[in-house]
């Protein structure tokens, strides 16, 4: 009875051996499977988030690339748009130049069409308009003054002399009445007429510009012109009068 008993023992002890064996080994493989697991899941884990933040960078990259390109467009356009202005500008000051080229005789046939029309216009403000010609021949002269500046001082006293056509002026004058020297009231209607009366109202006259002389009126225009030297000096209301008008020009 003890044998088979021992036999049974000696038998299973191998077969006990061998399941714990294999146990052990099973055990081995879960555990290595287990951390290879874990690892997997850390490289997965490490690869998502890297993953992500390469996604984000190339998002950021994206908006970074229609920046710069929106940017290098607005600098084509605006390059685009310099050059336009620059051809202009460079059209411009090579126009300008032919201009200053043709202004310059332009300014000096100017003056002196105003230093003749000064000349041989009637007597009026003689001395003011004379120095004021005088005054721009020489600048027109001057190197150091600018063609721009020429221009405008040209330009004011074109105007100052068509301004005389649109305004009367009453003023003292000595002048050459009958070979005598004398003061005399002056009236001048615009460009048209300038007339003379004495002091003591008893002669009057007008300016004869065909014989450049002061030429004697009959005594019948004393009280007109009288009239007129009032309103001229605002002494009296407008009203009309009747007056010899116009003035002879030598041909």
């Amino acid at each position: 009875m003890l044998l088979p008993g021992v036999l049974l023992i000696m038998y299973a002890l191998p077969a006990l051996a061998i399941e714990n064996g294999v146990g052990a080994q099973v055990e081995k493989i879960t555990g290595t499977s287990v951390e290879i697991r874990q690892k997997t899941q850390k490289q997965e884990e490490s690869w998502s988030l890297e993953r992500k933040k390469l996604l984000m960078l190339y998002e950021q990259l994206e908006q970074r690339q229609k920046v710069l390109l929106d940017s290098k467009n607005q600098l084509e356009q605006q390059t685009f748009a310099a050059q336009q202005r620059i051809a202009v500008k460079k059209k411009q000051l090579t126009d300008s130049e032919l201009i200053l080229e043709r202004i310059n005789p332009f300014i000096l046939e100017l003056v002196e069409k105003l230093r003749q029309q000064v000349a041989e216009d009637m007597p009026f403000l003689s001395s003011e308009r004379k120095n004021r010609i005088g005054k721009l021949v020489r600048m027109t002269q001057d190197p150091e003054v600018t063609t721009s500046e020429k221009l405008r001082k040209t330009m004011e006293a074109l105007l100052v002399e068509a301004e005389y056509a649109n305004t009367i002026e009453v003023c003292q004058e000595t002048i050459l009445v009958d070979q005598a020297m004398c003061l005399v009231n002056i009236l001048r209607l615009g460009r048209v007429s300038l007339f003379y009366q004495t002091l003591d109202h008893q002669r009057c006259g007008y300016f004869d510009t065909a014989a450049s002389g002061w030429r004697p009126l009959p005594g019948h225009y004393n009280r007109s012109i009288q009239k007129a030297i009032e309103i001229g000096a605002k002494q009296r209301p407008v009203e009309l009068l009747d007056l010899p008008l116009g003035k002879m020009t030598v041909q």
